[in-house]
C-alpha cells in the first residue's frame, strides 16, 4: 500500500490591494487579493483579523489559492488598515497556514474643519471703514481656497488669498454700500485637505454693517 505525506504548511505568497495611495472619504473601499502558496479549503471573515476598518467581506472559492477581501475603512481615522491572515486557514491536507500580517495601507478619513474665522474690524463697518479682512484658520492644510469656495453676502466685492497646501487663508471684503445687512461668509465643502477629504462647512455672519448715509427729512422744522 502507498500513501501520500503532506506536512508542508501553506503560506501567503502575496497580499496586494487596489489602492495606490491613501484611502480617504472619496475612495474609502480597498480590495485586497490574498494569494496562497497552494489551495486552501476555506477562507471566511473569521479567519482574518482586520483593524482600521468599518466593515469587511471575504470571497473565496472553496479549495482554491486566492481570496478577495473588500474593506471599508473607518471614518474619521488616520490609522492604517491592518489585515492578519490567521492559522485557522488550512490546506487540502489540513495543514495550518503560516500567519502573516499586512498593515501598509495608509488611511486619512478625517475631514478638515474651520477652527476660527477672525476679522480686523472691532466695530460696525461703515463708509469710512468699509473693508474687512478675515483670516480663516483650518484644522489642517487644505489644497486650495478660491472665491468659488466661499459664499459671501452683504459685500460689494471680495478677494481671497491662500497659499496652496497651507492651513490659513485671507478674505478681504468690501462691504455693500447703503446697507445695514451683516456680512456673512460661508466656507464651503468644495475645499479639501491634502488627502482630498471635504471640509465641514462653517459660516460667520457676525460682522455688523451700517453704510446708510444720513439725509435730511423734507418738511422738518428748521432749528433756529
Amino acid at each position: 500500500n502507498s500513501f501520500v505525506i503532506d506536512t508542508i504548511d501553506p503560506s501567503v505568497d502575496t497580499i496586494t490591494d487596489d489602492q495606490a495611495g491613501i484611502a480617504f472619504d472619496g475612495a474609502d473601499t480597498v480590495e485586497y487579493t490574498l494569494t496562497f502558496s497552494e489551495a486552501v479549503q476555506s477562507v471566511t471573515e473569521s479567519d482574518l483579523t482586520v483593524t482600521g476598518a468599518e466593515s469587511f467581506s471575504v470571497a473565496h472559492p472553496a479549495n482554491s489559492d486566492t481570496a478577495t477581501v473588500t474593506v471599508t475603512v473607518a471614518d474619521g481615522s488616520t490609522d492604517n488598515v491592518s489585515i492578519t491572515v490567521n492559522d485557522s486557514i488550512v490546506d487540502i491536507a489540513g495543514n495550518p497556514l503560516i500567519e502573516v500580517t499586512d498593515n501598509l495601507q495608509t488611511v486619512d478619513t478625517v475631514n478638515p474643519e474651520v477652527v476660527a474665522i477672525a476679522d480686523d474690524q472691532d466695530g460696525t463697518a461703515f463708509d469710512g471703514a468699509n473693508e474687512v479682512t478675515y483670516t480663516l484658520s483650518f484644522s489642517e492644510a487644505v489644497q486650495s481656497v478660491t472665491k468659488g469656495d466661499l459664499t459671501v453676502t452683504g459685500a460689494e466685492s471680495f478677494l481671497v488669498d491662500h497659499t496652496a497646501d497651507t492651513d490659513t487663508a485671507t478674505v478681504t471684503v468690501t462691504v455693500a454700500d447703503d446697507s445695514m445687512d451683516n456680512v456673512s461668509i460661508t466656507v464651503n465643502d468644495s475645499i479639501v485637505d491634502i488627502a482630498a477629504n471635504p471640509l465641514i462647512e462653517a459660516a460667520d455672519n457676525l460682522q455688523t454693517v451700517d453704510t446708510v448715509n444720513p439725509s435730511t427729512i423734507a418738511g422738518a422744522q428748521a432749528v433756529s
